[in-house]
């Protein structure tokens, strides 16, 4: 985040716990969907992760796909980025029945709906399985009846990477409050949605970001660029939220 930017928020304090895997199915794309049992008494916030332990000190980080709402279970989207990689090394744990350590909550970007204004507009930006993270954030806003305006934009290579598009559709549906944007980044045969870069599209649909609230997952490049261009539109510093200011800071950042 911009050095400007502050989260003056409560953060729920990160545990470890060891937490039963109940299922793993294949969404598509190469992302399976895990859910796990939720440990009592676990506060997180929507957009927060977890990471899964490998040994005691290191662990791989995953967004919670699930809302706090949802007391049982923890929702995890974890792409299988190929032999000997460390998604598919986590991803032979979690099978069904095991027990895995876990450790959260984790990460700063992350939605409180006590500070938003009545009137302030939500932009979530995901490349890839960053939707997972905006899963989290839209599901709490159903959950909690928040009516702000909320703009999902979803960018991918390819139209068939979209693996959960069937389920952002049905929340475009269902309420009128939410906005829906695919993107696809290269020429596809048969795509009749937007095209070119994910950041972009927002910046055709909003000439002013004033009274937005940005939530980016994505690369560092992509976060970086969007935060740039966002900048130029008058989105605030301590508006615009991403993992990516704390794992990756600008080489010039403090």
């Amino acid at each position: 985040m911009s050095e400007e930017s502050t989260l003056d928020v409560y953060l729920p304090e990160a545990a470890e716990y060891s937490c039963g895997v109940l299922s793993k199915r294949h969404l598509g794309a190469r992302v399976y969907e895990v859910v796990l049992e939720r440990p009592p008494e676990t506060p997180f916030l929507p957009g927060q992760y977890l990471q899964v332990m490998l040994d005691d000190a290191n662990g791989v980080p995953f967004s919670i796909a699930s809302a706090p709402e949802e007391p049982a279970t923890l929702t995890l989207h974890i792409q299988n980025q190929g032999e000997d990689s460390l998604s598919e090394q986590v991803l032979e744990r979690l099978q069904p029945g095991a027990r895995v350590p876990v450790r959260l909550p984790m990460g700063e970007c992350c939605l409180r709906s006590d500070q938003l204004a009545a009137d302030e507009v939500l932009i979530l930006v995901a490349a890839g399985t960053g939707f997972a993270q905006m899963k989290a954030i839209i599901e709490s806003v159903i959950e909690s009846g928040l009516e702000n305006p909320v703009w999902l934009y979803w960018g991918s290579r390819t139209p068939d990477l979209f693996y959960a598009r069937e389920l952002a559709e049905s929340w475009a549906e269902a309420l009128p409050s939410l906005q829906f944007i695919p993107v696809v980044s290269e020429l596809t045969v048969g795509w009749l949605g937007r095209t070119g870069l994910v950041h972009h599209a927002v910046l055709e649909d909003f000439e002013d970001l004033a009274e937005a609230r940005v939530y980016l997952c994505g690369s560092p490049q992509m976060v970086y660029a969007a935060e740039d261009d966002f900048m130029t539109r008058g989105l605030r510093p301590d508006r615009i939220f991403s993992d990516v200011f704390a794992y990756a800071p600008r080489p010039d950042a403090d």
